[in-house]
């Protein structure tokens, strides 16, 4: 069994420029309990798939392409910073994804129904694009997480970037004691530019 995901990665160039965002951060952050997630981890989950069997994912990877061989690549843009639930009671640290013809939306949507004949239940909330930058400990006292409320809401929120999909990829998810470990079991190309 395999812990996976489909997930969309992120460029060189963008993960240049959220590593230069996520240093400005964690100087103006630096007394608080954050976990930060490494650039090269960063990516854009679109289906948590859990454990998986070996023999499921040729099978996953026909699916994915089916379905995204009928998208033409698409840009979205990053922006902003947000945390869940919210950045007044801050546990996870985000970048914003947006996309105006909700084309993510809708390529999530179409994942979903297509992955429900391979029997893996459609999620059940509402797709949020973002990207993770760090995680609060659970540790964390909630006089700690007032005073880190209060330093997110004077950091300047990230300048914005444009991402491109040109393909979606099968993620294999490994849990160590040092964060997870990321391996790539293959990916489906979008049909073609638009």
């Amino acid at each position: 069994m395999v812990r996976a995901f489909i997930a969309i990665k992120l460029s060189e160039s963008i993960q240049a420029s959220i590593r230069q965002f996520q240093k400005q951060l964690q100087s103006a952050l630096y007394e608080a309990p954050i976990r930060w997630v490494p650039v090269e981890n960063i990516h854009l989950t679109l289906k948590f798939l859990g454990d998986i069997r070996i023999e499921q994912v040729k099978p996953l990877l026909r699916s994915m392409e089916e379905v995204t061989l009928a998208y033409p690549f698409f840009d979205f843009d990053i922006v902003g910073l947000g945390c869940f639930p919210s950045c007044k009671r801050p546990r996870v640290i985000w970048l914003g994804v947006e996309q105006t013809e909700d084309r993510l939306v809708k390529l999530v949507q179409s994942i979903d129904e297509t992955l429900l004949r391979m029997d893996f239940e459609p999620e059940r909330k509402r797709f949020h694009p973002h990207l993770t930058l760090g995680r609060i400990k659970k540790s964390t006292r909630p006089d700690q997480l007032k005073s880190l409320a209060r330093q997110l809401d004077e950091v300047e929120p990230f300048a914005g970037q444009v991402g491109c999909v040109e393909s979606v990829h099968l993620i294999q998810s490994k849990l160590s004691r040092s964060g997870a470990e990321y391996a790539s079991l293959g990916s489906a190309p979008l049909g073609s530019k638009s």
